[in-house]
This record gives structure tokens, C-alpha cells and sequence, in this order.
């Protein structure tokens, strides 16, 4: 992911995000991913953040826990620079 501005530590977030949340609706990975239209192998990859959803996939996935795609990036935000200043744009996790 070189040049990626999604940070290791933002991603790790996510895919915890995801993780916590299923774990808090009560779904196995296996229910969760029918749900929302996926395999379980791939809800897996994105739970431990070995790949990042498109946002279609982000909008299933919140329905299928019955919340918002709000919820499911809480705690990070994007970072906006100017690149000559103070380097480039990135994704960080806010720290509440």
C-alpha cells in the first residue's frame, strides 16, 4: 500500500471497528457475511484489516448490523493538508 494515504494504524481501527461491532450485534462471521451479501472469507480479510471494502460494501455491512456507515469508521478522520507545507493528506485515528 505504498503511497496509500490509509494508515496502518487507521486501518487496524476499521477492521476493529468491524470485529467489535459484529461481536456486539451477536452475529457469527458466517451470518454477518449473508447479511450483507458477502463471503465469510471476505468479512474476514476486512476484520483483520487485510483489505478495505469498497463502499458498497461498508453500506451492507452497516446494514446488516443495523447501523450507520458512520459507526463503523468511528475514530477516524481525514486529515486534510497543504502537501508543500506540511506534508501529504492522510487518514488518521482520533483519539477520544
Amino acid at each position: 500500500m505504498a503511497g496509500d494515504p490509509f494508515s496502518f494504524e487507521a486501518l487496524a481501527r476499521f477492521a476493529d471497528n468491524l470485529y467489535r461491532t459484529r461481536e456486539q450485534v451477536g452475529l457469527s462471521q458466517r451470518d454477518a457475511a449473508n447479511l450483507a451479501a458477502l463471503t465469510r472469507a471476505s468479512l474476514d480479510k476486512f476484520e483483520n484489516g487485510e483489505a478495505i471494502p469498497k463502499l458498497d460494501v461498508v453500506i451492507r455491512i452497516a446494514g446488516a448490523y443495523a447501523m450507520s456507515v458512520g459507526e463503523l469508521v468511528d475514530g477516524i478522520r481525514w486529515q486534510p493538508t497543504f502537501v508543500d507545507v506540511i506534508g501529504p493528506p492522510r487518514y488518521v485515528v482520533v483519539r477520544e
